[in-house]
């Protein structure tokens, strides 16, 4: 479970290391472009092998109160949309808009509903 960094170290590690964790919360997750090449390299490996899979439950949250949580929140919803399109059958993806809420007040209700 993590925010801004905490979320984006959530990411990497579901990407770049599934099985680590059974169930991942990000919420308004640092949206480095780095975290896009590492979910096509993970499509891109579980094409090929054809048994890999996410095998987790990731909530995604963002909240929509000021411009640069508005900026992350479209990353969230980018990398749910791509997500959501590999139809993995092992991952269970749940993602939230936190209408008026912020970087930090997004915290406890992003928590509490990934919980």
């Amino acid at each position: 479970m993590g925010t801004s960094a905490g979320g984006l170290f959530a990411l990497d590690t579901l990407l770049r290391h599934p099985g680590t964790f059974q169930r991942y919360i990000a919420t308004s997750p640092r949206m480095d472009e780095i975290i896009f090449r590492h979910e096509a390299a993970y499509a891109e490996r579980h094409r090929a092998e054809q048994h890999q899979d996410l095998r987790s439950v990731l909530y995604l949250s963002a909240g929509t109160e000021g411009e640069i949580e508005q900026q992350i929140a479209a990353g969230v919803e980018k990398l749910h949309t791509s997500l959501a399109a590999r139809e993995y059958s092992d991952l269970r993806l749940v993602h939230e808009s936190l209408e008026g809420e912020s970087h930090v007040s997004a915290q406890p209700t992003a928590f509490t509903h990934g919980l």
